[in-house]
């Protein structure tokens, strides 16, 4: 492989050994901090409030300014009644790669323009790269990277993605406000409980463009009291929401909220909406050709299954929202992870952290050198 093979899995080994929660990231992001000064690269912490580290590489002449992005978080999970916290999604592989990718151009060099290396905590409750965005600190920044190993059922080992199409996706938490009343007395009372199944059932009910994929459903809801004989004031309804384009996950929310709100009326309760969301990828078409160069120079003629859509969500596609003329691509890399992306006994193929971050030397040599 290009990268340093032994210091690929030693990186690997060291954060995975150490995982941290979102925005707890305080030893990962110390470490990598420690690696990239070591190399050489001008560093810099706590970009927009959070954990997070930037290194540059700059080569003292004219270029584009091209970075590549891991994700740094783990994941929660209960243990006998305690929390523990394990890398199950690959970051830890991520870290590796791209700081591998990082010590082979500090020790052969760029011969234009500036890389840039990002380390971004808290993907996983998507406020990482809303941070980043706003922190200034990609103003400068042509073309932006990302990567992600990807489980057995999407990509087999040896062979990679272009242009991984993540959804868009969000959350919306609707609480509704009713009457209290007696059980024997229900006229004198508004039952939110009542309200809230009327709000699914109507929520259920809601058309869009048939041709994307996309899903709303009903997944949280809390109501009532203790004593069955009280008419309940108030119930909490969370619904999951996804859609493979940003258009029509926004005509989702927007008839989601007119839903909620006409249904709560003729109810007699109110409705009080809170929404949050994500993007879907939208990718820069001569950054994903790069991308699929890069791929085929590596891995060999072929190897680039091309676009891979996923109905998961990824915060990496804020930047492009946040930041419109940033350009940006996202690798998916077959590293056959099974059962499944945060499963807590997820295993991939680790030799697939050469392919990536082979991809990605490649990828940033067509640019800087």
């Amino acid at each position: 492989m290009k990268g340093n093979k032994e210091y690929l899995y030693k990186i690997f080994d060291i954060i995975h050994e150490e995982p941290e929660l979102s925005l707890q990231e305080f030893r990962t992001s110390e470490f990598l901090a420690g690696e990239l000064c070591s190399l050489g690269y001008s560093v810099k912490r706590d970009i927009g409030g959070i954990p997070a580290v930037m290194g540059i590489l700059d080569s003292g002449d004219s270029g584009p300014f091209v970075s590549l992005r891991a994700d740094m978080d783990a994941l929660p999970y209960d243990e006998n009644g305690t929390t523990i916290t394990k890398h199950t999604c690959g970051h830890d592989s991520h870290c590796a790669m791209v700081l591998n990718a990082a010590r082979f151009f500090a020790e052969n060099g760029i011969r234009r323009g500036r890389l840039g290396i990002l380390f971004q905590p808290a993907e996983e409750i998507f406020a990482g790269a809303l941070a980043i965005s706003e922190s200034g600190i990609l103003n400068d920044v042509d073309e932006l990277i990302g990567i992600h190993i990807r489980p057995k059922d999407e990509l087999s080992f040896g062979t990679a993605s272009s242009a991984l199409y993540h959804s868009a996706g969000g959350t919306a938490k609707i609480k509704v406000s009713g009457k209290v009343a007696h059980g024997a007395r229900p006229h004198q009372g508004v039952n939110a409980v009542e309200a809230a199944t009327a709000i699914i059932s109507s929520v259920s009910m809601i058309k869009t463009d048939p041709r994307v994929s996309h899903s709303i459903k009903a997944t949280q809801i809390r109501g009532g009291g203790m004593a069955t004989n009280i008419i309940p004031d108030s119930c909490e309804i969370v619904f999951d929401i996804r859609s493979q384009t940003n258009p029509v996950i926004d005509d989702i929310i927007e008839k989601l909220m007119l839903c909620v709100s006409s249904t709560a009326k003729a109810f007699g309760a109110e409705a009080e909406i809170n929404i949050r969301s994500y993007p879907a990828a939208e990718f820069d078409a001569e950054s994903v050709e790069n991308l699929h160069k890069a791929i085929e120079t590596t891995l060999g003629s072929g190897c680039d299954v091309g676009p891979l859509y996923s109905p998961g969500g990824e915060d990496f596609h804020f930047y492009r929202q946040k930041l419109p003329k940033l350009k940006t691509a996202f690798l998916g890399v077959g590293a056959e992870a099974f059962p499944g992306l945060h499963d807590r006994n997820m295993e991939f193929r680790h030799e697939s952290m050469e392919h990536g971050c082979d991809i990605l030397i490649e990828a940033v040599a067509q640019r800087l050198c």
